[in-house]
């Protein structure tokens, strides 16, 4: 209660009676937070993260940009690429504590509960078509309907039909609403909320009883707003100060209503609950394993930072592999000049390889160099990585060869092929005088026919 009072006592209401010092609708103040909620490393090196950031009032604040944030990977520094917000629906629980405090009519013979359904089917009402927000109904019996859409929630709230004065209320109520809260979420960056709707309770160590509850929702992240139904003179009793605890130091809200209050917006309530941000930034990770991302925000609240969150990335270098790699190949004078000894061909072979990243996360290569027996023969610095030309000119004997390709990505990150022995055949044309003359026997054909001609002139 003190806390209470240091938030709400302020110098123009020392005059006013001490009733009003807790007031009947009391708001969470806490201290300015951002927080982690999930890490995507699927398309590393791109890392993708859901990112929350909170005012000192519990509030989501908006308008950040990319250059606000900095990502920091193994406590290294990374600059931020984007920054999306977002809206996300919110995974919500509805648990009524029933009692005889929601059965009491007015003076139009309405039910406390009855007015309290109305205030949620105007809530209905408003929700958008396609509103994706999971919702689930418990009471002190167990859970009537659970991660429903908005519709069959509210017909289960619609029929649910208790015997408010016979019953006792409890915090087992409350501690349904928490297993119930705790299931996965549906989607990532989804929050989770209670809405407790309970009377007065006469249990004398209830301090004490909600304290672990206090903490399961506080671990679990989960708000708790609070709609306290009963007479006016419960309003200061040691349960409403319990759930007023409750709702205060899980970030949510309290609100007492006696029959003649007018309820409060839930969707102003689950405002700050409703956003999220994407990051994404690029890693410069190169082992796998389990690693740690922080965010520093500069925020209009000053710099904040997270706790560390671990995520696991396989990153493997890349694989170069051959495709259809020649086996054998055939120097030889070329069919127009047969007995070229310095012309043979071919003068050069085509290499052609892929490259798979069997991590599954495929990224920009750096270069692919292509090696005959150890000696680097060709490389490629940019696209197309995966072409070489190797240069046969130097080749004039028949030998034996080894091919080895090696890749190395954006992370530098290398790895060789295994290696493919080639055969090169280098076939000559015959040497000596016979070669000779059939080399350049047209020439000495022609030249013949020439000289015959000039005697048969001069003669």
């Amino acid at each position: 209660m003190r806390r209470i009072f240091a938030i709400f006592f302020i110098p123009s209401l020392f005059a006013l009676p001490l009733a009003f010092v807790a007031p009947e609708t009391a708001r969470a103040q806490t201290d300015a937070q951002v927080e982690i909620t999930s890490i995507d490393a699927q398309d590393f090196p791109q890392i993708s993260a859901l990112v929350d950031v909170y005012d000192a009032n519990g509030g989501f604040t908006s308008g950040l940009q990319p250059g606000d944030l900095t990502a920091y990977e193994d406590g290294q520094p990374r600059p931020v690429d984007t920054l999306t917000e977002s809206a996300t629906p919110v995974q919500m629980v509805v648990a009524i504590n029933p009692g005889p405090g929601l059965a009491v009519r007015d003076a139009n013979a309405v039910q406390r509960f009855t007015h309290l359904v109305e205030a949620l089917s105007g809530w209905v009402s408003a929700q958008p078509a396609g509103a994706r927000d999971d919702l689930s109904l418990v009471s002190l019996s167990g859970s009537l309907i659970t991660h429903a859409n908005i519709k069959d929630w509210f017909v289960s709230l619609d029929s649910f039909k208790p015997d408010f004065r016979n019953t006792t209320p409890n915090l087992q109520t409350l501690s349904i609403a928490l297993d119930t809260a705790n299931a996965a979420v549906p989607q990532p960056g989804m929050k989770r909320a209670i809405l407790f709707i309970t009377p007065h309770m006469d249990d004398p160590n209830i301090e004490n009883a909600i304290a672990p509850l206090i903490q399961t929702a506080l671990d679990s992240k989960i708000r708790v707003f609070v709609w306290f139904v009963d007479a006016e003179e419960y309003f200061v009793t040691a349960s409403a100060s319990a759930f007023k605890s409750l709702a205060q130091q899980t970030s949510g809200s309290f609100f007492a209503f006696s029959g003649k209050e007018a309820f409060p917006d839930l969707d102003l309530s689950l405002t700050a609950l409703r956003h999220t941000y994407l990051l994404t930034y690029t890693s410069s990770l190169s082992t796998s394993g389990e690693h740690s991302l922080g965010i520093q925000v500069e925020s209009p609240q000053g710099t904040l930072l997270t706790l560390d969150k671990n995520f696991s990335v396989d990153i493997q270098p890349p694989n170069p592999i051959f495709i259809s790699p020649p086996l054998q190949i055939m120097r030889q004078p070329a069919a127009e000049d047969p007995y070229n000894a310095e012309a043979l061909i071919p003068a050069q072979q085509v290499i052609e390889i892929i490259v798979e990243f069997p991590d599954g996360h495929p990224r920009e290569l750096r270069q692919t160099s292509l090696y005959v027996d150890g000696q680097m023969v060709a490389e490629n610095t940019s696209e197309p990585f995966e072409k070489f030309v190797w240069d046969l000119s130097a080749y004039d004997k028949s030998s034996q060869h080894e091919i080895i390709v090696k890749a190395e990505d954006e992370l530098g990150l290398q790895k060789s092929s295994i290696g493919i022995p080639i055969t090169l055949t280098v076939t000559k044309p015959p040497g000596g005088l016979q070669a000779l003359l059939a080399r350049y026997r047209s020439y000495l054909v022609l030249g013949a026919i020439g000289l015959a001609r000039r005697r048969l002139t001069v003669t």
